[in-house]
Formats: structure tokens, sequence, C-alpha cells
């Protein structure tokens, strides 16, 4: 959601921005949380102001923040090496052995398993419903004078006269629209390098697109009856089929720009159809090998008619 934090930012600085998004993009598919537990520590010290953020937007309207831990499986000494070495910078972080999985973990977790023989708990972790942060967050900046503007697709950027930046904007009703504006940011993720590539910059940055399977509600399978927290599974899994997209850049329909002091946004790039059925399968392997819990009649983890594919 950087297009949509920026967006506030820029508004509460007085400046005055315009977000242009185009369909939902990565906003909408923010998990809306967060964890201070990384393998480097100026990466934990970013996350733990981070915390600071949704704590106060909590104190000032409900987003359903709640406390959480995060719990890194370990199967191999390299893995436990380097998640032992991360507690030095972490806040409050702990490893466990594997006979404390069903206590600690979840009570449906299989005692007969010995893929993990430990794991990092971290505690700090936290998460909000990610709707209402999204919302609170552009309606501050909406606040301080800042225009949202959904549905609108951005075409083309160029440098002018004057250190400016002239975008060219299809809107809603498919009225066409330049805006000039001096702060131009880039927010779009995968779908930034078409526009990077028209203002003559070359950030040698490469997008990771990862896949987001949203499944229906689940019981709640934690300690005491609480929902279970983020389990990590780092064992490498190896997708079964990847389709290579034909452009280097995503389809205009699954794009979202940004001009900070005119324009801000965010982006995001669907999975090819195509891949659906092999993906569904994998993900019914992976959740079923990382979670090693018994889900009884719970066991469908995956429903087609409440998955989503997306890249963040």
């Amino acid at each position: 959601m950087a297009g949509s934090a920026a967006f506030r930012y820029f508004a509460e600085a007085g400046l005055k921005p315009v977000l242009i998004n185009y369909e939902r993009g990565s906003s909408w598919r923010c998990i809306g949380g967060g964890r201070p537990t990384f393998s480097h520590p100026d990466i934990a010290d970013i996350a733990n102001h981070n915390l600071e953020i949704f704590r106060a937007i909590q104190a000032d309207r409900n987003i359903d923040l709640k406390m959480t831990r995060y719990v890194n499986l370990v199967h191999d000494e390299a893995t436990y090496q380097a998640l032992d070495a991360s507690r030095a910078w972490a806040t409050d972080a702990y490893m466990i052995d594997r006979k404390d999985f069903e206590k600690i973990i979840s009570p449906y977790w299989n005692p007969k398993d010995n893929v993990y023989s430990a794991a990092l708990i971290s505690n700090g972790c936290w998460q909000a419903t990610p709707g209402r942060t999204i919302e609170y967050v552009r309606q501050v900046a909406i606040g301080h004078g800042g225009v949202l503007k959904e549905d609108c697709e951005l075409l083309h950027v160029e440098h002018i006269e004057g250190g400016r930046i002239r975008a060219l904007v299809r809107e809603h009703d498919k009225h066409f629209v330049y805006y000039v504006c001096e702060h131009f940011v880039n927010s779009m993720g995968p779908g930034a390098e078409k526009f990077t590539d028209m203002l003559g910059i070359d950030t040698q940055l490469y997008p990771v697109k990862h896949q987001a399977f949203i499944t229906r509600r689940l019981p709640n399978m934690g300690v005491g009856g609480d929902n279970i927290d983020m389990i990590i599974d780092r064992i490498g899994i190896k997708v079964d089929k990847i389709t290579k997209p034909e452009s280097p850049h995503p389809p205009a329909a699954n794009r979202t720009a940004v001009l900070i002091g005119m324009i801000a946004g965010i982006t995001a790039v669907r999975v090819d159809p195509a891949t659906v059925e092999v993906q569904i399968t994998e993900i019914s392997r992976i959740c079923d090998r990382a979670h090693r819990i018994r889900f009884n009649r719970e066991r469908r983890i995956v429903d087609r008619h409440f998955l989503q594919f997306g890249a963040a």
C-alpha cells in the first residue's frame, strides 16, 4: 500500500496530491499487518516504527488491530542457525522444540510429524483488517485536500520544461486529461518499469511476484481457541507450471499509477487463468505440508469459489 501511504503523507504536507487508481491495485491485497523479525536489523527497526503507525490509527479508529505471533518452522541446521541469529535484534523472539508445537502453536498439530525440528516464535507481530486500514489512510489524505480518482488509467508520462512531469490519464468517464506536476512517484510495483523507461530512469530494481491464495473463513485452530498465528515454512516449493507473459509489462487492466503533487496510487498483476488448475492443486499441497495440522472435516482448505490470485 505504498501509493496510498504516500498519498496520505503528501496530503498532510499540504501538497494537494491526486491518487490515480486503476482497477483495485495492490493496496486492496495488502495483509494489514506486519512483523518485527527480519534477517536484517535495519528492516526490523522500520517494522517496529510501522507498528507505531498502526497503533496510532487504532487509537483514532477501530481497524481491528490485534497483536499476534509469527511462527518460523525449522527443517534443517542452516535454517535453525539463521533464525536463531535473528533473535539478536528481535524485540521478543525465542526458539521452541518440536515437542512443544501442540502446546505453543496449535493443539491440532500432528504429533507424528518429524519434518520440523524446532520453530522461532516471534512476538510483537500484528494484524488489522486490510480494508479498514486502507480506507482510513485514504480518508486522512482526502481530509487534507487530497483527491482520489478511481478507475483511471495512466497512459503516458514525460518530462516537460521547468523540471515538471506531464502525465496523460484516461479517466473513469473515458475522457483524456493531462496532469502537470512537480513530483511524480511511481508506486506501481511490477508495472513500474514501463513508465520509468518513459522518463529515462533505470532503477536497477526487479519486481518479485508471489501468489495470494485467499480461502473461505477457517475455524480457530490456535491455542485456547484463538485464531492460529502466521506459520512460515521455509522448505523450497517448486510450482509445477509458470506461464511466461508475452510482454514484460502487466496488462493495462491491472495497472495503477502514482503522481504525487498531482497523482498517487499502487498496482497489481494477476495470474494467467490458464495456470489456475495447476496452482489450486499446488496450494492444497503447500497448505497441507506447511501447517501439518489435523483439519478433520475442515480439510478443504482451498475453495475455488473463494480463491483469488494476485501479485503484490
